[in-house]
């Protein structure tokens, strides 16, 4: 089912970055990985935007955002510091109950440019699968400039 949304972009984007998500404390896998995270999230925290209170724990890795910008590049910027902790990743996923990895891909294309490579080299897929981690694309399309109202739709 397709849904509006406002946006506008004057150019492509992408946004990429790496997730782990699930019932645990953020510092326990910053600890483990021994890496710095770009966001967390506690579960039970009250939520920044919105209403509530968070129901799962998450944290953010690798943030990249950039205009134009090649896919690929970005999702293997985005990995630079996990590349070598598959071991510690599957040591993660064994040691906590229902925790999820996700490579986030979050391009928004304008509909008078070109479209940008989606597709992830045969490395970040095996690393991806090596991991357990699931790659999700989630794709916007900018309203032109000459729209009355910034208006895409999202499936």
């Amino acid at each position: 089912m397709l849904k509006l949304v406002q946006y506008h972009s004057k150019k492509n984007k992408c946004r990429t970055y790496f997730s782990v998500q699930g019932d645990f404390d953020p510092n326990e896998i910053s600890s483990i990985l021994q890496l710095t995270p770009s966001e967390t999230m506690r579960k039970g925290d009250k939520k920044k935007m919105g209403k509530g209170f968070y129901t799962n724990s998450t944290w953010i890795y690798g943030y990249n955002e950039d205009y134009d910008a090649d896919t690929e590049i970005m999702l293997s910027k985005t990995l630079e510091g996990l590349w070598n902790k598959k071991e510690l990743l599957i040591q993660i996923k064994k040691s906590f109950d229902d925790v999820e990895f996700v490579l986030m891909v979050v391009p928004v294309v304008r509909y008078d440019e070109s479209t940008p490579t989606l597709a992830p080299t045969l490395e970040i897929m095996k690393w991806c699968v090596d991991t357990g981690t699931d790659m999700v694309i989630d794709l916007y399309v900018s309203a032109p400039d000459d729209c009355d109202s910034d208006i895409t739709l999202e499936l």
